[in-house]
């Protein structure tokens, strides 16, 4: 008996420290963090899922899946296995960076090319999941770990949760690559989701060299569908804008220590308490249309 307490103990230690490694974790180890924990959404079946390329129910809670896509479907091999909904429209969603060497200038002259985070999605027909424009970000959204570190798992959990989401999920595996990792110029990201005419897409994406410069729907969030039900397809790009999360003091994006690209530890830097706005610091970010193509189509 006391052998077993002993080893129970341990493993109780072991999964304490473990926890408390993650949330210490260095940034250069970020792009494995998906990897850690839970990964299943209401809308995918992330690594570590027995249900990958399955049918059946999802794995995370949430909306319950009636249909999976055929275990051959091409885009498997590269991204998340989404589940459908019955009767929806299967789309696409294409995110290209675009970013030209310059597309950051620094205040000693210097440039480089603008990288992107992984990214959060939902669907859904009312409210604003990720972000709204002109309100301050709610601590239990997860919107200030995106913003800051790249961190999609928290907002990840409470979009499963959320009353008006149908279907959520995350981006993070550049198409074609066999591990997770962020965005740079001619990598893309693609997800698949599935809609019905009124419902809308919300996502979000930080800017690497910021404290919590996100990128999204430039009104919060995207109607899929004209008013008279038809798929908007083609390139979004103009739709899409540069928000200051309000939630981290903004520094230099070359310089400041606690920059996405410079800081040595997730959730460092000065906490700020402002509304989600256009930057208005003063630094050079470049616009979404510089730096990213995104491109809605119909899966089939």
């Amino acid at each position: 008996m006391k052998s077993l307490l002993t080893t129970t103990a341990i493993a109780a230690l072991s999964i304490a420290l473990a926890g408390e490694a993650l949330q210490a974790m260095p940034l250069q180890m970020r792009d494995q963090a998906p990897a850690v924990g839970a990964r299943q959404s209401n809308t995918y079946h992330g690594p570590g899922s027995s249900h990958r390329g399955q049918g059946g129910s999802t794995a995370g809670g949430g909306v319950s899946s009636e249909s999976a896509p055929a275990a051959t479907t091409a885009w498997m091999q590269d991204q998340e296995v989404m589940s459908t909904r019955q009767g929806r429209t299967e789309i696409i969603v294409r995110i290209e960076n675009i970013s030209p060497h310059d597309a950051l200038v620094f205040s000693d002259g210097s440039s480089q090319a603008a990288g992107m985070s992984h990214g959060v999605y939902a669907i859904h027909q009312d409210g604003w999941p990720v972000y709204e424009p002109g309100e301050w970000t709610l601590p239990a959204t997860g919107l200030e770990r995106l913003a800051e570190d790249g961190n999609v798992r928290p907002m990840q959990a409470y979009l499963e949760k959320h009353p008006d989401v149908v279907e959520s999920g995350i981006f993070y595996k550049p198409l074609g690559s066999d591990s997770d990792g962020e965005l740079w110029p001619g990598d893309v990201y693609e997800f698949h989701i599935t809609a019905n005419p009124g419902e809308m897409l919300s996502f979000a994406t930080m800017l690497m060299q910021s404290n919590d410069i996100i990128y999204g729907p430039v009104d919060g969030r995207l109607p899929l569908f004209t008013s008279n039900g038809i798929l908007r397809t083609g390139d979004i790009s103009g739709k899409i804008g540069i928000f200051d999360a309000g939630t981290e003091a903004n520094e230099d994006p070359l310089t400041g220590p606690n920059v996405g690209l410079n800081q040595q530890w997730l959730d460092s830097g000065e906490a700020e308490d402002e509304a989600v706005r256009d930057p208005d610091d003063g630094f050079p970010y470049p616009a979404a249309s510089t730096i990213m193509r995104i491109t809605v189509r119909a899966a089939n």
